[in-house]
């Protein structure tokens, strides 16, 4: 440890010696020589409890020279409930340090905004939207607050390597550049990045210094408990599982869905109040309120080990601190191998063994979670899809970039595409059809020599919608007389009357509050879970997919408990493979692909434009094409491959398709129809591999399929 030990400034050492640190991690030795010695950008990818924030901030904190000399050290997060954990631990480091901290987000303190705007100085704790914000609306302070920054630390790195988000980071990194004299190091931290996304990872940082990724390969033991029991619905025999690992211990279940997490959650609580046990359930979700979700995340921290029960979505999925839990339950399979690894890494903090226990309720869950356990555990993590071409995203930080600098001469606007690397693959010619479309639409207003933002962009600057990537709909606040319990989206589910479930207990609703947009409620006995907002699916993977069918068609060398092989062979059963795997369905025919989701969704669009109908879709459970006369479209597309031209033409005939299929883009709206057609065939489909699978499992061109 000495040797890396002494590389940092005294107190430092003394905050170390003080705290009884029985060694550096093999993360932080990494991370404090490379800082020390190059002028490189560091990604740390590390498991949970490595001390990854430590190996960033020690070295970092200890080459600075003066912290009174403005912002030195900005940190990002994607999470506000991430600052505010790591806005402690951070505090406590630099405690005798005379460092000062602040979290700077929509839930900050005002007034420590303002302290830190009048003498801006030391760590700055900061979300990517509130760095947006702060760019449009402050960029005549920028320059004083951001000019001597050395480091910028991004955490949950892999939340940040593809999606909109993602492109948006890294254009605001890009114009917050503009104002530092330093060009700051960046250091990015994650669990998990893997191996196939390694060079997706190394280009993210455009501030030209090359970029070293430090691994610390480390892996905990891994204890797998597989509990199959088909069923559509939450049953007994499922809750009793649950009720029997809650009994050994602290539990933290994933189910995927909002929905999902309060009907865990209501009827656990229920089994347990009939038993009369002490164990305590909490459900936590986006729509649980903010002073809910903290409260549970204190008490999971403080309590240390324990019985108790948190149902989360994905909220607990990124590296907030709760503690060393006992067990993590799945409650069917997740979506990605680095979902997988991020959910299992909230266990084993302290024993170092990660305790999974999946729950799957069908056959092909049952299959998925199989592929996705057995890539985690040979390494294999998918890899990330990068946007290509990202039209929406050029088109919000234009307007950015206009508030940013008060408007932009022409010359300029030419250059913008290099002055924002990210976009650079965009087009002259299609930035020319943007700035069209933007002009058309009242978003820029053209006043000769230059472009200023138009009268609609202050509808998008309301209540803060225009500074993140995400869809927020009308939300209620549903409370009980002054405590707020969370909120709701109001369908027709929502009205006076009707019981509820929301933050794991059961509401009648007593009044709605239109005008106030509040939903008032009190305690009921019986009720059900309404429906939750959500963004489009996840899309599944080549990989998961290909290694399903391996499993399916090797069921001895992967699966040793007979239960499972039983209903693997099942699926067999189900299936028939004559070319292709037809799965037997009375109600539907289904072409069971074994392909991504981007496949099937392609493979789906390709039936559809040759059968001059809508009546093809995709099943994302047995990742399956479906619809009627499958058979009949099959040899039809096999025998009629459409070229791009054409396909580019059917969707441009069907615009009601493509907004169905680009709702989740938040800005779509500021690109014209062609550009989303475009966007749609780069991004959401794949013509390439989907002619690929046909003709792989096709033998014989002249011979039809035959049902």
């Amino acid at each position: 440890m000495t040797e890396y030990y002494d590389l940092l400034n005294r107190q430092l050492r003394s905050y170390i010696y003080d705290k009884k640190w029985p060694s550096l991690t093999s993360i932080q030795k990494a991370s404090i020589k490379h800082i020390y010695s190059t002028t490189n950008n560091l990604i740390l990818e590390a498991p949970t409890a490595r001390g990854k924030t430590e190996a960033a901030f020690l070295p970092c904190i200890s080459k600075v020279d003066d912290f009174k000399a403005g912002i030195r050290i900005i940190y990002i997060s994607p999470l506000i409930a991430l600052i505010n954990d790591q806005f402690k631990r951070i505090n406590e480091m630099c405690d005798d340090l005379e460092i000062k901290i602040t979290s700077w987000h929509s839930e900050s303190n005002t007034q420590a905004k303002k302290k830190i705007l009048e003498n801006p100085e030391g760590i700055l704790l900061i979300t990517p939207e509130s760095l947006e914000a702060f760019l449009c609306l402050r960029s005549d302070r920028a320059y004083k607050f951001f000019k001597n920054v050395d480091y910028i630390i991004i955490d949950e790195l892999h939340s940040f390597l593809s999606g909109n988000r993602s492109i948006a980071l890294r254009s605001v990194l890009t114009r917050l550049l503009r104002y530092t004299d330093n060009n700051p190091r960046m250091i990015g931290l994650s669990a998990t990045i893997g191996m196939r996304n390694y060079d997706i990872a190394k280009s993210y940082f455009i501030n030209q210094r090359s970029t070293n990724i430090l691994v610390d390969k480390y892996k905990n033991t891994l204890e797998n408990v597989i509990f199959y029991e088909q069923a559509e619905h939450i049953n007994e025999k499922i809750l009793e599982k649950i009720l029997e690992v809650s009994k050994k211990g602290s539990v933290l279940i994933f189910p995927n869905t909002r929905k999902l997490v309060e009907e865990i959650s209501v009827s656990i609580k229920k089994i347990i109040k009939n038993k009369n046990l002490d164990i305590k359930v909490f459900a936590h979700h986006s729509f649980v309120s903010k002073q809910k979700r903290l409260k549970i995340e204190e008490f999971a921290k403080s309590i240390g080990q324990g019985n108790f029960i948190i149902c989360a979505s994905s909220t607990l999925e990124l590296g907030i601190d709760i503690g060393a839990l006992d067990y993590v339950i799945m409650y069917n399979s997740c979506f990605t191998t680095l979902s997988f690894a991020q959910r299992l890494g909230r266990s084993g903090r302290k024993s170092h063994i990660n305790k999974l226990v999946q729950i799957l309720t069908n056959p092909w869950d049952l299959l998925q979670s199989l592929a996705i356990t057995d890539l985690y555990e040979n390494g294999e993590f998918s890899k990330l899809e990068v946007v290509n071409k990202p039209y929406d995203v050029f088109s919000h930080q234009i307007l950015a970039y206009l508030l940013e600098n008060n408007g932009i001469n022409k010359v300029d606007f030419a250059n913008l595409r290099r002055k924002l690397p990210v976009f650079s693959n965009i087009t002259y010619e299609e930035s020319l059809k943007i700035l069209k479309h933007l002009i058309e639409n009242k978003y820029i207003e053209d006043i000769g020599n230059e472009y200023i933002v138009g009268l609609n962009v202050e509808k998008l600057l309301s209540m803060g919608y225009f500074y993140n990537q995400f869809i927020s709909k009308d939300s209620y606040k549903v409370t009980e007389g002054k405590n707020s319990i969370g909120s709701l989206n109001k369908s027709t589910d929502v009205k006076v009357g009707e019981n509820i479930y929301l933050a794991g207990s059961i509401w009648e609703i007593t009044n709605i509050n239109d005008r106030k947009k509040e939903i008032l409620v009190k305690k009921a006995p019986e009720g059900k879970s309404p429906r939750f907002s959500s963004n489009e699916g996840i899309d599944i993977s080549d990989d998961i997919r290909e290694k399903m069918l391996d499993i399916l068609n090797n069921k001895d060398k992967y699966i040793k408990d007979e239960k499972i092989r039983a209903v693997l062979e099942d699926i067999n059963l189900t299936i028939k493979n004559n070319k292709y795997y037809f799965l037997n369905d009375d109600d539907t025919e289904k072409l069971v692909t074994f392909r991504s989701t981007k496949v099937n969704r392609t493979l789906a669009l390709i039936f559809n434009y040759l059968s001059k109908s809508n009546k093809f879709n995709i099943s994302e459970t047995e990742g399956a094409v479906y619809g009627k006369d499958l058979y009949k479209i099959l040899s039809l597309a096999i025998n009629n491959k459409l070229n791009e031209e054409k396909f580019i033409s059917y969707l441009e005939k069907n615009p009601l398709l493509v907004q169905a299929y680009l709702s989740t883009n938040k800005y779509m709206n500021l690109i014209p129809f062609d550009l989303k057609v475009k966007y749609l065939i780069n991004n959401k489909i794949d013509l390439d591999k989907a002619y690929e699978y046909l003709m792989t499992n096709y033998k014989n061109k002249s011979e039809e399929i035959c049902k």
